[in-house]
Parts: structure tokens; sequence; C-alpha cells
């Protein structure tokens, strides 16, 4: 038994030394090394909605729940402060796009590439 406690502390410690050479150029390998390590298990602690302690995961979820519906909630369009008036500086000249240009335009997009911020794919948009 102990001659292979041996050898396993010796696998161990030649991987060891081969990871760490390689820090710089793979530290994916080192930092799964290091999460593998590490035996702390995150969770979320137990939270205080004053006075009560939540510490089941049901109470914990409603009020996060609850938290995060608050924040995020949209709030009426009238409740939205005025903008401040700003003096324009450089003011923007006519736009003038006709047809033929937006067709040129659409002509020229590479439907190899990803969709855009649209979520439209250009092969869609070319064709069409």
């Amino acid at each position: 038994m102990e001659s292979c406690n041996r050898f396993c502390q010796k696998l161990k410690s030649a991987y060891e030394e081969k990871l760490a050479p390689d820090i710089k150029l793979n530290p994916k390998s080192f930092w799964g090394h290091v999460s593998a390590k590490n035996t702390n298990h995150h969770t979320i602690p137990d939270l205080v909605d004053h006075p009560v302690l939540h510490s089941s995961p049901i109470d914990t979820a409603d009020l996060l729940s609850a938290q995060f519906g608050s924040a995020f909630t949209q709030n009426s369009r009238t409740s939205l402060p005025d903008p401040p008036l700003h003096e324009v500086l450089f003011p923007m000249p006519n736009l003038s796009v006709s047809e033929v240009m937006v067709f040129n335009s659409l002509g020229k997009l590479d439907v190899n590439k990803s969709k855009g911020p649209d979520s439209v794919h250009s092969c869609f948009l070319k064709e069409g």
C-alpha cells in the first residue's frame, strides 16, 4: 500500500512539475488543476430579511426573486425625468438613402458571417 501511495505521489509531482512551466502558455490547464483542488463549494449564504434569517433554499429563492423583480420592473414612462437640454455643437447633416443604395449594400453582405445585433442572418437579407 505504501508503494502505491508513493507511486501516486510521484505521478502527482511529475504532473505539477510539467504544469508549472506551461502556465503562461496554457493557463486553462493550471486553473483546471486549481479548481479541482479547491474543496470550497460556492453556495448562496443564509440571507437576512430584517429581522428574519432565511436559510432554506426555497426561502432564499423567493427572497432573491422578490429583490430582482423589484429592481428590474419597468416603471411607467410618466415617472421618467425630462432629459437635460444641451446645445447642439455639430448638427447632423440631412441624410438621404435611396432604394438603390440599400440594394447595393445588401448585395455586399457576406453570408458566411454570423448574425448581427438584430439577430437576423445576412443570407435572409441578401436573398430576400
